[in-house]
């Protein structure tokens, strides 16, 4: 059996697993050692010594860096001695001699690691009397990052990030002494993708997003949890937004599912929903385009519906569903076409797209596992893109609502569109597909909206609106169900935890759950199963 060695921490005693740091001891009793170089999810080299602390492992105290030493049995360790605080305070003078204090005007200023450790552990004024050496003050290291070397304090860990994560290794460290610096291996550019991560670890402000580089305050921006639509990963996020606009999309830690990481592509995708927005209806007939408002296209979608079942039968009516929606939307879209009895396909955007062993999934839909859950649990019938043009060239789809334009289809999917006598829709921006539409009505965006999403794996997660939005433009779910009471039919949802509550009762794998207790790193509810495409 092994053993787990009891140490004493600032008077304190602690029994932990054998292998484990005197930094993550330390953290066990709430006791919290300063650190640079150190993150969880990289290799510990222990070269910013910022960590260091006063240990006594029977030979007498000595300072040792905390993130490498693993805890003995036996050890005292002193994180607030007056050597260690000397240490602390000199480390921070060393690592700050050529640093040029430029607080005001860095983009890392309110989340700094170095401000934060500098007004906690030192507050001393420089002692240096001799010019600061200088270094590049804006490298463009690849598309998404720019450096500035002169901010650096060389803690390596953006260089363990591409050698151990990323494994594509572009950066290195180069020169010596003072004279150390960040750069690219030459011939390479910073481009893999996840470099936005390095921007996230790095402690300084010597690697920021070009993309998010003097566009807002951090202190100023109001951040919200929320979750990445833009695979079956569905990563962790938090989401920054300033004045109503997103201005950032950063990772959220979560073990269960993304670590501490989220690719570029995924944090940048807000960027495609800021133009072409549907803030009305619209409607188009012979080529004249009109706006509604937003309740009067519900109402026009519920009337078309309508007239379609009274003249030829709920078969005659397609809905075209988007495995990228929530729960909650799919869930309310497959209760309206039972109880009409319309015909559901889902399409979605593609399922076979890039995919690495990190995060990124080649299904680029975020509920494709959620979606087949609630179907399979309500016995929905469906079919796929393939079955929806055919049965449009036998002439049984007579309306199809379009729920989402963001769908991969086709070019002869599209075009058997084309021919179905109504095509209605209900989307948030505008795509191709829908330039075939006779009426839209608007919804909302996913940042505009509340929802729960399940992954690849079957891990539920809930994410929350992060953007306000005009009060009448509705979310899907209760966009949907309005207009099922406009064309006559009873669905009557008003509140989302209302909708998850129904889907818990029907639906097995959702069963004990409640919308507003759910955790927010989720919540595995089912095993991990085959999640492919319809």
């Amino acid at each position: 059996m092994i053993s787990m060695p009891t140490l004493k921490i600032n008077d304190q005693e602690v029994t932990v697993e054998q292998g484990t740091t005197v930094l993550k001891a330390a953290a066990e009793t709430g006791v919290e050692i300063p650190t640079f170089c150190y993150h969880p999810g990289l290799s510990a080299p222990a070269n910013c010594r910022m960590c260091l602390v006063e240990i006594d492992g029977g030979r007498g105290p000595q300072l040792m860096p905390a993130c490498y030493t693993q805890a003995g049995e036996g050890m005292d360790v002193k994180t607030d001695s007056p050597t260690t605080k000397d240490a602390q305070k000199s480390v921070l003078e060393f690592i700050l001699l050529n640093h040029p204090v430029d607080c005001p005007i860095c983009d890392q200023a309110g989340e700094c690691t170095l401000q934060d450790h500098y007004f906690d552990y030192s507050a001393q004024p420089s002692r240096l009397r001799h010019t600061k050496v200088h270094k590049p003050k804006v490298k463009v290291l690849g598309p998404n990052i720019v450096l500035d070397a002169e901010r650096c304090i060389l803690c390596t860990r953006c260089v363990r990030f591409c050698d151990e994560v990323t494994e594509t290794h572009e950066l290195r460290v180069t020169q010596r002494g003072d004279h150390s610096e960040i750069t690219t291996f030459p011939g390479l550019d910073l481009d893999n993708k996840y470099s936005l991560c390095t921007a996230d670890i790095c402690p300084v402000g010597a690697l920021t997003s070009r993309g998010f580089r003097f566009k807002a305050r951090v202190w100023n921006n109001k951040r919200t949890k929320s979750v990445c639509d833009q695979c079956a990963r569905n990563c962790s996020t938090f989401v920054d937004t300033l004045r109503n606009d997103v201005k950032r999309v950063s990772p959220r830690t979560n073990e269960e599912v993304n670590s501490w990481w989220a690719c570029d592509e995924g944090r940048t995708a807000f960027k495609k929903y800021q133009e072409g927005r549907y803030l009305k209806g619209v409607i188009s007939h012979e080529g004249t385009t009109n706006e509604l408002a937003p309740s009067d296209s519900y109402h026009r979608l519920g009337s078309q519906l309508s007239q379609t079942v009274e003249a030829h039968g709920g078969e005659a009516v397609g809905i075209l569903i988007h495995p990228s929606w929530s729960n909650e939307d799919i869930f309310v879209a497959a209760q309206f076409a039972m109880e009409a009895g319309f015909s559901l396909y889902v399409g979605g955007r593609a399922t076979d797209g890039y995919e690495d062993n990190i995060l990124i999934r080649g299904d680029k839909n975020a509920n494709r596992y959620g979606m087949n859950l609630i179907l399979e649990a309500m016995g929905v019938k469906h079919g796929g893109v393939d079955s929806l043009a055919a049965a449009i060239e036998a002439g049984t789809i007579r309306t199809l609502l379009i729920l989402d334009g963001e769908h991969a289809l086709p070019e002869s999917v599209i075009t058997s569109i084309g021919q179905v006598e109504k095509v209605i829709a209900l989307a948030a921006w505008q795509t191709p597909i829908l330039d075939a539409a006779h009426v839209i009505a608007p919804t909302r965006l996913v940042y505009e909206r509340g929802g729960t999403f399940v992954n690849f794996e079957g891990h539920i997660q809930r994410f929350h609106k992060t953007q306000m939005h005009d009060v009448n433009i509705l979310s899907p779910w209760h966009a949907l169900s309005t207009i099922a009471r406009a064309g006559g039919w009873d669905m009557q949802y008003d509140r989302i935890s209302d909708v998850f509550a129904g889907m818990a009762e029907m639906v097995p794998r959702f069963a004990g759950l409640a919308y507003q207790e759910l955790p927010d790193d989720g919540v595995t509810t089912v095993q991990a199963a085959s999640t492919g495409a319809v």
